[in-house]
């Protein structure tokens, strides 16, 4: 009889317990918004900096950067974890691009973005 109250009571403080922590992390809903600029940013960003050269030194820039696939990566001779990181960060940018376009599957620049969210009033700039 103990053994099912100790269990219950374990299962219901486990429970409590893991909708706190959603509770405190975001409950995970809360997608990741990138706004990086440059490829150093977003390497900074993901703590793997020493990689950026690699690309910068190439002349990539962020439009070009955002392009690359997994084999571009491996080309480029990133190493495996700073590679996950960034096909992660690729992935996540695409998905924020294809919402922010409605959809349509383009990521946007970051001129693309600004022109898009510029309000607009009878034409003009505010």
């Amino acid at each position: 009889m103990w053994l099912s109250s100790f269990i219950s009571d374990t299962n219901f403080h486990f429970r409590l317990n893991a909708q706190k922590m959603m509770q405190m992390s975001g409950g995970g809903s809360k997608p990741t918004t990138h706004t990086e600029t440059t490829v150093e940013e977003v390497f900074r960003n993901l703590e793997i900096s020493e990689f950026a050269t690699l690309f910068t030194s190439e002349g990539i820039d962020l439009e070009a950067f955002l392009t690359c696939t997994e084999d571009d990566l491996k080309e480029a001779n990133v190493p495996e974890e700073p590679r996950k990181k960034l096909l992660q960060y690729l992935q996540e940018r695409r998905q924020q691009g294809q919402q922010l376009n409605g959809g349509g599957g383009q990521t946007l620049t970051g001129l693309q973005q600004f022109n898009r969210d510029a309000v607009t009033s009878g034409g003009r700039l505010l």
